[in-house]
C-alpha cells in the first residue's frame, strides 16, 4: 500500500482516538517529511522503510533541527509505525528500537503547546493504568491545579454534567471551583467507566477520584511519579506536577485571558502571584526583538 493510503487510515485512527486538530496537523506534517525522505531512497511504500533508515533520517534532522523539534517528529514517526504494526499492516516495527534522544529539561522552564500535545497523547495500549494517568496528567494542565489538590480530589468533586470541579483543600484552607473543558470531560468520563471501576473493585467505598492498583486513593508521591514517568517518555526525564500547571496558566493568558480569571483558576489570593506566570517564551522574545529593535531590524535596500 502506498503511503497516502497509510496515512490518511492513520489520521482517521488520530481523529477517532479524539487528539486535537494541531496535533493530527502535527503528525501528518512529519509524516509528509519522512515520506520525501524516503522518496529520495526509492523507497515508495511504508513496508520497505527498515530502522537504518530512520536512523539515517533522524541524524539529518538532528543537524538542522532543535533538539525539542527533534524529539516531536521522531516520537511523531514512532506513534506512525506503532499504529501500523499493532493493526497487522506491518510483521516488525522498524521504530521500535529507534533512540530518541533525551531533552535538558530545567523544571522552571515552560513547556511548549508541541510539548504538551505530545504529553497528553491518548496512551495506547488504553490499561487501566495507563487511562489514570493520562486523565491525571490531563487534569493536572486542563485546570491548573496543584499535586496536592489532584490527590484530594473525590468523586463528588467533579461534576461531569456540569463541567466543574470542586477544590475543597486548597492552599491556604480555600476552597474554589475551575472549569472542566469538553475534552476533559470525555477524558475523565472515559477514565471512570473504563479504568476506576478495575482499579477500585476492591474497594468500592473508596472516595477518591484518582485511586491506586488496590483501589486506594493516589498519593503525592504516585502522582509526581507517574508525571515524571511520562515525560522521561517524550525526553523531558525532570518533569514535575508543577510544571503542567504553570503551562496551562501561562498559555490561557498567552491566548487571551485577562489576569483576574487566571487567578482565580490557580486559586491565588494576590495577583502579584499571578504575574509570575505572565512570562514569555524565549522565541516570542526573540522574534519581536528581530522585529521591532532598530539595531536587529534588517537595513532597506533604498
Amino acid at each position: 500500500m502506498t503511503w497516502t493510503s497509510w496515512k490518511d487510515d492513520y489520521v482517521e485512527s488520530l481523529k477517532s482516538r479524539g487528539l486535537s486538530p494541531a496535533t493530527v496537523a502535527m503528525r501528518q506534517t512529519w509524516l509528509s517529511r519522512l515520506e520525501a525522505f524516503c522518496e529520495t531512497l526509492d523507497l515508495a511504500e511504508p513496508v520497505a522503510v527498515t530502522l537504518e533508515h530512520l536512523e539515517a533520517w533522524r541524524d539529518t534532522l538532528e543537524a538542522a533541527s532543535a533538539r525539542g523539534t527533534l524529539l516531536i517528529a521522531l516520537w511523531s514517526i514512532r506513534g506512525f509505525f506503532g499504529w501500523a504494526w499493532r493493526s497487522g499492516r506491518l510483521l516488525v516495527n522498524p521504530a521500535a528500537d529507534l533512540v530518541v534522544p533525551q531533552a535538558r529539561f530545567c523544571s522552571t522552564r515552560l513547556l511548549t503547546p508541541e510539548q504538551v500535545e505530545c504529553l497528553l497523547t491518548p496512551p495506547e495500549p488504553a490499561t487501566p493504568v495507563a487511562l489514570r494517568n493520562w486523565a491525571v496528567l490531563e487534569t493536572l494542565y486542563g485546570t491548573a491545579i496543584r499535586r496536592g489538590e489532584c490527590q484530594a480530589l473525590d468523586l463528588l468533586d467533579a461534576d461531569l454534567r456540569d463541567g466543574t470541579l470542586r477544590i475543597r483543600h486548597g492552599k491556604g484552607r480555600h476552597s474554589r471551583v475551575v472549569p472542566l473543558g469538553p475534552h476533559l470531560v470525555r477524558v475523565l468520563d472515559t477514565y471512570l467507566q473504563h479504568a476506576r471501576r478495575h482499579l477500585a473493585a476492591t474497594a468500592p467505598g473508596e472516595p477518591a477520584l484518582f485511586v491506586g492498583r488496590g483501589g486506594e486513593r493516589l498519593g503525592n508521591v504516585a502522582i509526581g511519579l507517574l508525571v515524571r514517568q511520562a515525560g522521561w517518555r517524550i525526553g523531558l526525564p525532570t518533569l514535575a506536577p508543577h510544571a503542567l500547571r504553570r503551562a496551562c496558566a501561562t498559555h490561557t493568558l498567552a491566548a487571551g485571558a485577562d489576569l483576574q480569571s487566571v487567578q482565580q483558576l490557580l486559586g491565588h489570593a494576590s495577583p502579584d502571584t499571578t504575574e509570575h506566570y505572565t512570562s514569555i517564551s524565549w522565541e516570542q522574545i526573540k522574534a519581536e526583538h528581530g522585529r521591532t529593535h532598530p539595531r536587529a531590524v534588517p537595513p532597506s535596500d533604498n
